[in-house]
């Protein structure tokens, strides 16, 4: 471990805890904003602020959208019989991972044709940021 590295790992630590504080802070006034936005314009009514001080001219505005209504597929199936049910779904052919396996195992399937139609994506770094425990500083000595 360089001294580079163990200040890196401390200010990132630092910065996660800030972050989660101005989050939290910023969810806080955002929840007090759209309260008031009810209170103003009515609930789940669209409002705009125009905030003017010395510095800035800033708008704040809650819009709100119409969200898109979702079928719950399985509740509705339930309710239907068998002949409506086919009435409005198709069938369809869908790859599964384990009969390819299994039809690849058996040669059924060449493996060369399988990787030429497969993507290959490189590896992905992930970030990885936590308080050692002692037993990872035991470990480590």
């Amino acid at each position: 471990m360089t001294k580079e590295t163990t200040a890196i790992a401390s200010r990132l630590l630092q910065l996660r805890g800030e972050k989660q504080k101005i989050a939290e802070e910023e969810d806080t006034l955002w929840t007090r904003f759209f309260e008031i936005c009810d209170d103003i314009a009515g609930e789940d009514q669209s409002h705009t602020v125009l905030v003017l001080d010395e510095n800035n001219s800033i708008i704040i505005s809650r819009e709100m959208h119409q969200a898109t209504d979702k079928v719950l597929i399985d509740d509705l199936k339930k309710d239907l019989d068998e002949r409506q049910w086919k009435t409005i779904t198709i069938q369809t052919r869908v790859l599964d991972m384990d009969l390819l396996t299994t039809a690849l195992g058996k040669g059924e399937i060449p493996i060369e044709l399988v990787s030429k139609h497969t993507e290959h994506k490189p590896p992905v770094p992930h970030k990885k940021l936590r308080l050692a425990t002692e037993k990872d500083i035991s470990e480590n000595e």
